[in-house]
């Protein structure tokens, strides 16, 4: 980020980053490795698990009310010039 203009100052750019690497891992079973892990539980227990597709219709879903969660957070905390301040829609 840094070799892109980016400072420890631009908090957006940075919050963007780490909502788009966790966001992620939602949408489909190779997003995360956890995912991958509950998956592989269950079947080595011989249970039903998600097939990729399966998979990727809930995790598109949970994705998309994320992403809309993070932009309403986004809009709420920054003001005109995008300084992100947490408390300033409460004031």
């Amino acid at each position: 980020m840094r070799n892109l203009g980016f400072s420890s100052g631009s908090v957006i750019p940075w919050l963007s980053l780490a909502a788009g690497s966790t966001l992620a891992g939602n949408l489909t079973i190779l997003g995360a490795a956890s995912n991958l892990i509950i998956i592989n539980s269950a079947e080595s227990r011989k249970e039903k698990a998600f097939g990729f597709i399966e998979f990727l219709k809930y995790g598109a879903l949970v994705t998309l009310v994320t992403v809309l969660i993070f932009i309403a957070y986004l809009a709420l905390v920054s003001d005109e010039k995008g300084n992100v301040e947490p408390f300033h829609f409460i004031s």
